[in-house]
């Protein structure tokens, strides 16, 4: 773990942060295992905090964490994802930026309406943000924030959680991208190419949280290339795709039967997973609090949701991490109800 660490900090070394980001430097990184850490070339006792790939407080100061068993084993890709983890601390170090993430919430992700007609208009939305940034064409951009702006009134939990998540993730993977640029060209251009052949996917549509990270950093690629200045988005002034004045554009949604098809087909299978998971006979886990979870994922069926790996809870006024696989039962007014765990 030492060697990989110290191979990764001087590759990070002789990166320029601030042409990454204006105003982003390098933060303190740290490897973790189940049980130990390395920190500033330093191995230790895991802190608790220590719990995901993400950004997490240490002797008052935030820093990045990445679990060592994920680690790209490319050293060049390795290090762009702990520039991404980074990019997180960079966030959370600045109290503004949370000014305007206010009415956040990790569930409506877990809730979003997969209907017809809500896949059908993103899918269209981010065709034409593909289009800006092939043809560099304002219009295409204004296209793609006019559908946004219709698609808001109707759906406007999904939006203002992909607003935030493309916001949060999206800068992230941003960051990620444009560290691969001063690393490896061909590697930046492979991997900007997956991020657009992941975009024209029907069947990512249907996993909202993980494809806001593509598109949030393919907004942001086009803002930078229109001259918007997105940097507003770390000192609270807005989400990103808030700030981009545009001329309201007439729109027109095509229909597609493949995305009929894909409704119906991912509504049937999370019912086969629920399904599944119940039938293993899981033991309830008493809680009064969800403190957080892992969000990547998941899968949402009628008042069920399934998450993978990771739990933390509040029960009795204890913290509790837990590891496994879990069902989340939802009431009548979305609030968590009951909590089953297979370990």
């Amino acid at each position: 773990m030492k060697d990989k660490y110290r191979k990764i900090s001087n590759i990070i070394s002789t990166l320029d942060f601030d042409k990454l980001l204006r105003g982003f430097k390098t933060y303190q990184f740290a490897f973790f295992t189940d049980d130990k850490a390395i920190v500033a070339d330093q191995v230790i006792d895991k802190p608790n905090s220590f719990v995901a790939n993400s950004a997490a407080e240490f002797e008052g100061e935030m820093i990045a964490t990445y679990i060592y068993d994920f680690i790209p084993d490319n050293d060049e890709i390795a290090v762009s994802k702990v520039v991404h983890e980074m990019l997180h601390a960079h966030q959370f170090s600045n109290p503004n930026f949370f000014d305007s993430l206010v009415g956040h919430d990790e569930k409506n992700g877990m809730l979003y309406e997969y209907s017809t007609q809500s896949v059908t208009m993103k899918y269209e939305e981010v065709k034409h943000l593909i289009n800006a940034y092939t043809t560099k064409k304002k219009e295409e951009f204004d296209l793609f924030l006019s559908i946004r702006a219709h698609r808001e009134k109707l759906f406007p939990k999904e939006l203002h959680y992909e607003k935030v998540t493309e916001t949060i993730e999206g800068m992230a993977t941003f960051v990620e991208l444009k560290a691969l640029i001063q690393l490896n060209d061909e590697l930046y251009v492979e991997k900007i190419n997956e991020l657009i052949a992941e975009l024209e996917d029907k069947r990512n549509y249907f996993s909202v949280r993980e494809l806001s990270y593509s598109v949030g950093a393919l907004i942001i690629i086009v803002m930078e290339e229109l001259g918007v200045n997105f940097n507003k988005a770390l000192t609270g002034e807005g989400l990103l795709s808030d700030l981009c004045e545009f001329e309201k554009q007439e729109v027109n949604i095509k229909s597609y039967n493949e995305i009929k098809s894909l409704v119906k087909e991912t509504d049937y299978l999370n019912k086969e997973k629920v399904d599944a998971f119940l039938k293993q006979n899981p033991k309830e886990v008493p809680f009064d609090n969800i403190l957080g979870y892992n969000p990547m994922g998941a899968t949402h069926f009628e008042n069920k949701v399934l998450i993978k790996y990771l739990l933390i809870i509040e029960h009795n006024d204890q913290k509790q991490t837990l590891n496994g696989d879990f069902c989340l039962i939802i009431d009548s007014d979305d609030q968590w109800k009951t909590i089953y765990m297979n370990s």
